[in-house]
């Protein structure tokens, strides 16, 4: 009789990244629940979907769905930043002009009412200016996900619902987690520490989503995202700890 003996390794492994040798994050292995991702974490930055033409980057072509994000006008495209910190790529917004945008129409993961989660590993440069810091914006009016200036926060912007503590410049790793509906359920995430909660309600996508600005355009990103990823789920604090602790050695994070 021939015994088989089958072993499971319950600690998620990290991928290897083929051009670069290097371990990287998987954020596959969260679930069938990942539904956008903008990488560059190479400095060959075309294995990660992003172009270049004139002065910034006119394309930047997520992971999962092949979608586009892109901007046709060279004076308001971010730079690319081949070693950014650690070595690591990113994508450098400049706070008065720069943004990327993709047209998403229906998703099913992220429809009115539904929890998601957003995580971004970047760089704020400055709280500065007279608007908000906009990093990734649903275009339907109501959600996005920011760094608030005036009152020098981070978390949503939701009818007029903002929420929790000053983020801090620098590299970081951030994660927004949207419990949709639910009193004071959805928590932001600063290096794996929790700021603090808010009722938030996810409106939808309004067929759009904007990188680095909001939909009008009239409030930016003054920093650098080396790469977001946008989920259909919760993120439980396992899932935040292992997207952080990847971070820590990959980008040099804190």
């Amino acid at each position: 009789m021939t015994l088989v003996r089958t072993i499971v390794d319950p600690i998620p492994r990290a991928l290897v990244d083929p051009l670069s040798g290097a371990a990287e994050y998987d954020p596959s292995q969260e679930g069938s629940s990942l539904a956008r991702w903008w990488a560059g974490p190479s400095d060959q930055k075309a294995a990660y979907g992003i172009t270049e033409a004139g002065t910034g980057v006119s394309s930047w072509v997520d992971r999962v769905g092949a979608l586009d994000a892109a901007n046709g006008t060279d004076a308001q495209r971010p730079s690319y930043l081949s070693a950014w910190t650690n070595g690591k790529a990113a994508v450098d917004f400049n706070g008065t002009s720069d943004r990327l945008t993709v047209t998403v129409g229906a998703d099913a993961l992220l429809a009115a009412g539904s929890d998601f989660t957003v995580c971004m590993w970047g760089e704020l440069d400055a709280l500065t200016g007279a608007t908000d810091n906009w990093v990734l914006d649903f275009s339907n009016g109501y959600m996005a996900l920011m760094f608030e200036t005036d009152a020098a926060k981070v978390g949503w912007f939701d009818s007029a619902y903002r929420s929790t503590a000053a983020p801090s410049t620098g590299v970081h790793f951030w994660c927004w987690v949207c419990d949709s509906g639910v009193a004071s359920g959805s928590t932001v995430y600063q290096d794996g520490t929790a700021l603090g909660t808010a009722t938030v309600t996810n409106n939808g996508l309004g067929g759009v989503i904007n990188i680095g600005s909001e939909g009008t355009p009239s409030a930016w990103l003054n920093g650098k995202i080396g790469r977001i990823e946008v989920f259909g789920k919760l993120f439980d604090a396992g899932a935040v700890a292992r997207a952080r602790a990847w971070g820590q050695s990959y980008y040099g994070a804190p």
